[in-house]
């Protein structure tokens, strides 16, 4: 009679290999995930003429002229539009556009401002529009980037900018926010659609991009942190907002996917203990508060500048 010897070698190596296979099936899916986050498909002149029927300021009617800002330890250039006001005046806007748009996307939301008789910069942040640099950092490097353009601002037109007010859009609240810590020149900062993190708000955009699932996001999230040597998760507006010496307001659509109702309760408690100003959008999604309740978007705009700004 032949005795069977079982070995179970053979069935414990296939289990390793399908594991290793596994984790390197997951590694490789949120390396280029967090590539993605780190390279946003820029906005071209065709892409802004095909989505936005525009390519600058005069397709608005508005005059600008092209300017030019050196940042950083490594200098880069940032393209910017600078729209003087139609008279004289000391007020004067920075538009800081979102993840993947850029300035000739910031200059939807001039409107406003131009009635109100401010003098407006838009600017492409890092990686974005006509600006070099290679990655977007969600505003880890952006945040030093708009320091520089502030103070290189001030020098080239030092009385349109005695009044100086950041408008962030969407991630680019979150680098006007960063961006103000510690400084005493601003007068105001008015938030666009915020969202609480880069982080959160990056994971809602692959989630509605049909991108792998909850885990797999922050995998990639934190390889972009690594890749990169920055860190998404410091930067949350609720806190940032605490740092800031100057009047905030906050313009936050109803339906807004990209900011949770946690992260709603938590932002409004801090603008309120900031004594800021919070505007509820009705009927509106992300960034859609402007195009869909125009009249009471500027009149909430206008009400804020007059009585807490310009006064």
């Amino acid at each position: 009679m032949t005795e069977r010897v079982l070995s179970w070698a053979p069935m414990l190596m296939f289990l390793l290999v399908l594991f290793a296979t596994m984790v390197l099936a997951v590694f490789t899916v949120a390396g280029l995930l967090a590539y993605g986050i780190l390279h946003p498909p820029r906005m071209t002149d065709g892409k802004a003429l095909y989505l936005l029927k525009r390519l600058s300021p005069a397709d608005l009617g508005i005059h600008y002229e092209e300017l030019t800002f050196e940042v950083g330890t490594k200098p880069i250039r940032l393209k910017g539009w600078w729209m003087p006001a139609e008279t004289a005046s000391d007020r004067c806007v920075i538009l800081v556009h979102g993840y993947a748009d850029a300035k000739v996307g910031a200059i939807a939301w001039a409107g406003p401002f131009r009635d109100a008789g401010c003098n407006l910069l838009a600017i492409d942040l890092r990686a974005h529009g006509q600006s070099q640099g290679r990655i977007s950092t969600g505003g880890w490097r952006e945040h030093h980037d708009l320091r520089q353009v502030i103070d290189q601002l001030k020098i080239a037109f030092p009385l349109a900018t005695r009044r100086l007010v950041l408008f962030g859009i969407s991630a680019g609240a979150l680098t006007c926010l960063a961006a103000a810590e510690g400084r005493d020149d601003l007068a105001g900062i008015i938030l666009e659609s915020p969202i609480e993190s880069f982080a959160t708000g990056m994971a809602e955009q692959l989630r509605l991009a049909n991108q792998p699932a909850g885990a797999l996001r922050l995998i990639a999230l934190r390889f972009a942190e690594l890749a990169s040597r920055s860190r998404f998760t410091k930067f949350r507006a609720s806190e940032l907002i605490h740092a800031a010496r100057c009047p905030v307001f906050a313009m936050v659509a109803e339906e807004d996917a990209f900011i949770s109702a946690a992260e709603r309760q938590s932002l409004s408690q801090s603008i309120a203990q900031h004594g800021g100003v919070w505007c509820n959008l009705p009927n509106a999604g992300h960034l859609m508060g402007y195009s869909q309740n125009p009249e009471t978007y500027s009149n909430a705009i206008r009400e804020f500048l007059s009585g807490r700004i310009f006064v």
